[in-house]
């Protein structure tokens, strides 16, 4: 009887706002994995014995910036962007634009996860704590040793 009452109490919530969470937890998980392979189509490194020729990092056999490399920059710098841009300002929108929303049962099942650690007010600070990963991130990739 007890599994019942809340399985009813669940089921007030709709399948799309479970969706919407469950995409925005996804992505919010995958950040620093996409960053850091992101990221990694800029590194490039000198073999010993080459000077003045780089390479990139993950694959030798690619001349950085050369036919071949540049385009495959070109869309990672766009896609890096817009990820460096648009995550930050979806958090700021659910977070700060939509602060008359953060009770809303509905609301707190798509983006609980986000808010659930800070105290009230102060929910805006997801967007330093993301930008503190973007950093972290770069500079795993790019600082050797």
């Amino acid at each position: 009887m007890g599994y019942l009452r809340c399985r009813k109490k669940q089921d007030d919530i709709p399948i799309g706002s479970r969706l919407v969470g469950s995409l925005v937890f996804a992505l919010y998980w995958l950040f620093p994995t996409i960053l850091t392979n992101l990221f990694g189509a800029f590194r490039c490194t000198e073999p010993l014995g080459e000077e003045g020729k780089r390479y990139l990092w993950s694959d030798l056999s690619v001349a950085c910036y050369e036919k071949g490399h540049e385009g495959g920059a070109i869309i990672s710098g766009i896609l890096l962007a817009g990820y460096l841009i648009l995550a930050p300002l979806g958090i700021i929108y659910i977070t700060h634009w939509n602060r008359d929303k953060l009770h809303d049962k509905t609301y707190r099942t798509m983006f609980g996860f986000l808010i659930n650690g800070f105290s009230e007010g102060h929910e805006w600070w997801e967007v330093v704590v993301t930008l503190r990963k973007v950093c972290i991130t770069a500079l795993l990739v790019f600082v050797e040793d």
